[in-house]
Formats: C-alpha cells, structure tokens, sequence
C-alpha cells in the first residue's frame, strides 16, 4: 500500500532463550463476537446462528481500514444481503474511500445491497437506523471500535469484517 520502503524486519537473535513459547494454530480459532454492551462480553459466533439480524454496520471512524474493507468486499463479492438486512459500510477516511474505488471494490460492496455512507462515525454513534418503518427488536451487527447501544435492540458487534455472524 505504497510503504514497503518503511517496512524493518524484527527478529530476535539466534542465540535468544525463552522462558516459554506458546504456539497456536490460527485455524483453530473460531472468530468471537462480543455482546451487549461491552467488548469483554464474548461469544463463538456459531452461538449466534439463527439469530435474525436486522441492521449490519461494518467500519466507522476508528477500525475501518482499507484492509479490513477490502475484506469485506471479498467476502460479499458475489452475494446478497437478505431484503429485510440493512448492511452500513463506513469507511474511515476519504483515503480509505478512494484507495477501495480505486481497486474497484466498492461495486462488490454495493451489488450485496450495502448502503456505503460517508467518512464518518455515524454507525458508532447509533446514528444510522434501520430502513424498516416499525421498531427494530432484533439485533444490529456491528464492526465498529465498540458495541452499540440501540434503544430496545439486543447488540452484537462484531470485532472486524471477516466475523460474519451466522445466517439463519
């Protein structure tokens, strides 16, 4: 992403001793997703399934980086949000926003029904409801920097993009 130049391996020295070493295999690892109202509050995501989500914001002002959003374009390339799901992308920055044009990865965004909203911290401030008339009783799903809270909503928020909650 144009910083290569800045890029210094750190590495320890070969003859470097530790007290321990711990191992683990990522593809063990099942994503979590923290639940109302705090980001200590987790669960494995497959505890989730079945449960309907109406509303789906994935960046805000603070975590989504160009990575995490060309994730997300990859992830959705190809496919829909359910008619009643209400996906919110928001990207963090202006840079953000153009590098993903640049890259053509905003149409995957937008041919999976997303609403891509201004650089802003709109979903992480509860500013962004759904499109539904009637009061929302069933849970956003967010990836902003923190869970939300939405009056009479039970929140998931979703640590980064590529943590999709389960779909019924």
């Amino acid at each position: 992403m144009g910083r290569g130049s800045d890029f210094v391996e750190l590495i320890a020295d070969e003859d470097a001793e530790y007290d321990e070493v711990i191992e683990i295999n990522l593809s063990d690892l099942e994503p979590l997703v923290a639940q109302p109202h705090m980001p200590d509050q987790v669960c494995k995501v497959s505890e989730l399934a079945g449960k309907k989500i109406d509303q789906c914001a994935i960046g805000s002002c603070t975590n989504s980086s160009y990575s995490d959003l060309k994730n997300t374009a990859q992830i959705l390339s190809g496919k829909k949000t359910p008619p009643e799901t209400d996906l919110l992308i928001s990207p963090g920055s202006k840079q953000v926003m153009k590098m993903l044009a640049r890259e053509n990865l905003i149409e995957p965004l937008l041919d999976a029904g997303a609403r891509v909203l201004e650089c802003t911290c709109g979903p992480a401030s509860a500013w962004a409801a759904p499109r539904s008339r009637q009061a929302s009783r069933s849970a956003p799903s967010t990836a902003t920097s923190k869970p939300l809270r939405h009056a009479g909503w039970t929140d998931i928020s979703c640590i980064r993009p590529d943590c999709r909650p389960p779909r019924a």
